[in-house]
């Protein structure tokens, strides 16, 4: 297991996923619910928090200037209230849902004003597919890759995340499917790639302030993992947002619950 780091900046973390604005996709559906989810944030140590909207067929006018004009106006009643935080407007582009955009729309669509994008992967998608998909897409770049410990693709081809993070593509694993939220297979696979050294941020891909809580360091502390809070949660997300390429957390040891698991996934697979 990775050594202990000190709680030093643990109150300035950044959350580059998540989905605090009222009425736009699936979060919350009213400005009461956003700020509760914001109180809560700013409770958990989150500094700022990067609105990611889904850009995607279920939500096709999802667009820049509706994602800025929320975030700005959410910001205002964060502030009105009191509420500690700082917002940023950002997507969660679903790559599939690309070929509808026009090529201006894409720069209002980024993390804050840096050049990353947050790219969503089908998660029904193959190894096969994936790659082709983010090759097709050479005007989205620079890309972060959002949850794919989720996406099939990286569970059938455990070599993939490698692959693309040779490419110059960081990854985005959530802090509940470290926790287990998301089903076994897709609590292995996320802690496969923190021990392959292949995660560059954690965020938290909340929702709402209870059923998907915007929590990053909790689960992380919870599965042991303070020693790569800060640069998962803190240095990494500052360096995207700064336009720069971060360089991965330092890998760790899965817990024992984790690697028995494993092992019993792969019996049952003979």
């Amino acid at each position: 297991m990775v050594g202990l780091a000190t709680d030093a900046g643990l109150d300035r973390m950044i959350d580059l996923h998540c989905h605090p604005l009222p009425g736009v996709d699936d979060g919350p559906e009213s400005i009461e619910g956003s700020l509760e989810m914001l109180r809560r944030a700013a409770a958990a140590g989150i500094q700022t928090m990067v609105a990611t909207p889904h850009v995607s067929m279920a939500y096709p006018r999802t667009r820049a200037d509706a994602i800025s004009d929320g975030v700005r106006a959410l910001q205002a009643q964060a502030d009105a209230a009191g509420i500690e935080i700082r917002l940023l407007a950002g997507a969660e582009l679903e790559l599939m849902h690309r070929e509808l955009l026009q090529a201006d729309d894409l720069p209002g669509l980024r993390l804050g004003d840096c050049p990353y994008m947050l790219v969503e992967l089908p998660f029904t998608a193959t190894p096969q597919f994936a790659e082709m998909l983010l090759g097709m897409h050479a005007d989205v770049q620079p890309v972060l890759l959002a949850h794919p410990e989720r996406c099939r693709a990286f569970h059938d081809d455990p070599e993939l995340l490698g692959r693309l993070v040779g490419q110059g593509m960081p990854a985005q694993v959530t802090a509940a499917s470290i926790a287990g939220d998301y089903g076994a297979t897709v609590q292995r696979c996320a802690w496969t790639m923190l021990e392959q050294g292949l995660v560059h941020v954690v965020a938290s891909d909340s929702h709402d302030a209870d059923s998907r809580p915007p929590l990053m360091r909790e689960p992380l502390e919870a599965a042991g993992l303070n020693g790569v809070i800060e640069a998962l949660c803190e240095i990494n997300p500052a360096a995207i947002l700064a336009g720069e390429q971060p360089a991965p957390a330092p890998p760790v040891t899965p817990p024992r619950s984790v690697r028995f698991g494993r092992l019993r996934a792969g019996l049952r697979s003979r």
